[in-house]
């Protein structure tokens, strides 16, 4: 997988213009030994007056709304699918405290069930879930709106999309994806085209995502990013991170860094060092090109966030 590209850039110098020397004609000059003949000989005619070129007006701005609209799109059904999401999670909730009311033997569980009041939380967020409309397969709509606003451009839309989480299940058992055969295709199309533009642009959000690992059976297309989950891959986006961090967060992805080149579940079978070696040159790379102007870290970037 290509993440680095080259940008080159020209600067043109045009020629200087050249400066202007008035000529010395004689009607420059003021002679009064020259005979009013000479003077009358040596007057030139009039130039004839050309008309004034027509001033051009500015071509109209055509202003392509297509893409604001897919972005505003997405953004709704963004925050409807996360009331959808804050809905699954305070009912089941809500639901396990009923199981817990009248046992003697809960009476703990269901006394923290009262305190973290999911019921009221649920019809809290029923009603804010009522400004979305119809959200029956609210997770299909979501991705739809991803996708198209990812394909416009939209940056946080092509990270949601690469995230690929558009399901409303709470559990992860029941982790169904709302995704097609045909959409899990084109992810696996376009996909390496939103990571290596989210590479150039210094997206650290990126980094944070091809950090995932150990994926389970519902994960979703995810698991078609290229070298996702391999150690390498995860050692260089640490690494990619660990170089814009500071404070905790530095120490925190220095102690990653340390299990990754001596994984504590396999000691006998740390990263070679060839591999070590390969991986830090292309985080020296691509940290120069392309992150090294942009803000560092305090914190783990959130991919995708349901929260904006």
């Amino acid at each position: 997988m290509a993440l680095l590209g080259a940008a080159y850039y020209g600067l043109r110098a045009g020629p200087a213009e050249p400066s202007y020397q008035p000529s010395d004609t004689p009607l420059a000059r003021s002679d009064q030994s020259v005979p009013n003949q000479a003077v009358s000989a040596n007057k030139a005619m009039p130039e004839p007056v050309s008309e004034p070129e027509p001033t051009s007006l500015p071509e109209p701005t055509i202003v392509d709304t297509r893409n604001e609209q897919a972005s505003t799109h997405f953004r709704e059904m963004q925050q409807c699918f996360s009331a959808a999401q804050e809905f699954a999670t305070a009912k089941a909730k809500a639901d396990d405290c009923k199981k817990y009311e009248g046992l003697q033997e809960y009476e703990h569980a269901y006394a923290n069930c009262l305190n973290d009041r999911w019921e009221q939380r649920a019809a809290d967020v029923e009603r804010k879930q009522s400004e979305c409309g119809n959200v029956t397969n609210i997770g299909r709509k979501y991705y739809e709106a991803t996708r198209d606003a990812a394909k416009a451009g939209d940056a946080d839309a092509q990270l949601c999309y690469l995230q690929a989480a558009f399901s409303t299940r709470f559990s992860a058992r029941d982790n169904t994806s709302p995704l097609t055969d045909a959409d899990v295709a084109e992810y696996k199309q376009v996909s390496s085209q939103y990571l290596d533009a989210a590479i150039k642009r210094g997206d650290w959000r990126i980094a944070q995502l091809l950090t995932q690992r150990n994926f389970h059976p519902g994960s979703g297309p995810i698991t078609q990013l290229e070298e996702i989950g391999k150690p390498e891959t995860i050692y260089k986006m640490t690494k990619l991170m660990r170089l814009g961090a500071s404070g905790s967060f530095a120490t925190s992805q220095d102690y990653k860094l340390k299990l990754l080149m001596s994984p504590d579940i396999k000691p006998s079978e740390p990263l070679p060092q060839e591999t070590i070696r390969r991986a830090d040159a292309w985080v020296q790379e691509t940290y120069i090109a392309y992150f090294s102007g942009v803000p560092g870290l305090t914190e783990l970037p959130t991919v995708c966030d349901l929260s904006s």
